[in-house]
Parts: structure tokens; sequence; C-alpha cells
């Protein structure tokens, strides 16, 4: 599906700056795919922060040198930029658990090289769903991934629902949605007898 990451340059400037975008080198058309956006973060100081939201189908507009050219009557300032890839987010298993037995879903988090976690929220993966706060969670951290895994032990049917994975770098948020149902631990195998 499509993809996303902002990349952000601040300016400050009296009189009023203007921004250019460029892909290696070369200015960037604006389209759907390339996005400016300016917002004043001061306005005594004529400070913008200037935002260029690059939305992809594809892979193929990241990893490559953005620079933000800022130009006034005062002179020109240049600031180089790197687009990652986003993370990609997977959730495990997708399948239905039985009340009272171990479950767990496992989310795996991947970063392209030179990426990081960024984020105050004192994980690098979140989890969100209808019964957290009963549930444990683990991190396990490589290079470059991120592998997070809820323990239901139990599983109970309160647990049943659906569960988001998010994680947040330097190029963007991404999350991934896995749904269940529990099955209750007492089945009724009978069949009917006439």
């Amino acid at each position: 599906g499509p993809v996303s990451s902002n990349l952000t340059c601040i300016s400050t400037g009296s009189p009023a700056t203007t921004v250019t975008w460029m892909r290696n080198g070369q200015q960037l058309s604006l389209s759907d795919t390339y996005i400016p956006i300016q917002t004043v973060t001061d306005r005594r100081l004529s400070t913008y922060s200037n935002v260029l939201v690059i939305k992809a189908a594809s892979s193929d507009v990241f990893g490559h040198t953005y620079s933000c050219t800022v130009t006034n009557a005062f002179g020109t300032f240049s600031m180089a930029l790197t687009a990652f890839t986003p993370p990609t987010v997977t959730i495990s298993p997708h399948e239905t658990p039985t009340a009272g037995e171990s479950f767990s879903l496992t989310c795996t988090v991947t970063l392209a090289e030179g990426d990081y976690i960024v984020g105050d929220s004192g994980s690098p993966v979140q989890w969100k769903g209808p019964d957290c706060a009963s549930i444990n969670s683990t991190l396990q951290v490589m290079t470059n991934t991120y592998i997070s895994t809820l323990e239901f032990n139990p599983v109970r049917i309160s647990h049943g629902g659906e569960y988001i994975c998010q994680a947040t770098s330097t190029a963007g948020t991404i999350m991934d949605y896995a749904k269940f149902t529990v099955q209750s631990e007492y089945r009724n195998d009978y069949t009917l007898c006439v």
C-alpha cells in the first residue's frame, strides 16, 4: 500500500523566506507525491516550519537526498535531508486461540539502514487493543529490527478484538492490525440424537 514520510526544515528570516524543495539536486515538481506544507511557528521572529510530505505507492522516492533551500533578500541557505523508507510492521500469527491456553502476538518492526525509532512513549513499539492492561509484553532489539511480543497467559475471551502495533521512526509512523476472537474452552461436541 501507499507509504509516506515527512521531511522538516525550519526557517527564520525577515523579509519572508521562500522555500524550494530539491531531490538529488533537481527541483521537485509538486504533486500528489510531494506536498509542501508551511506553517508559522513564531510570527514575531518570522519562523516557519516547512514540511515536505512524501506520499508514494512504492519505495522508489525514498533513500534519496532531498534539500530544502530557503531564500530571502539577504541570501540563500540550503539543508540536505535523507528520506528513509518508512519502517515495516508485521503482526503474526492470525489465528483463533482457545480460552485458557497460552497465546501470543508478535510484532516485527524493521527499519531501513540509518533510520531510527523516535518518540517519547518509553517504548519503540506501541500496542493498542481492548485489554492491553492485563497483558505482558516483551521487546527484543537487534540491528534495525525490533520484535515485540504480547503474551496472553492464559488468553481470556475478553482479550478478543483488534490489536494494533505501531512504530514511529525518522521516516514516519506505520502500523499493522490483527483481529482475533477467543474460542470458549468448553466445546459442545455432541450430535443430535433423535
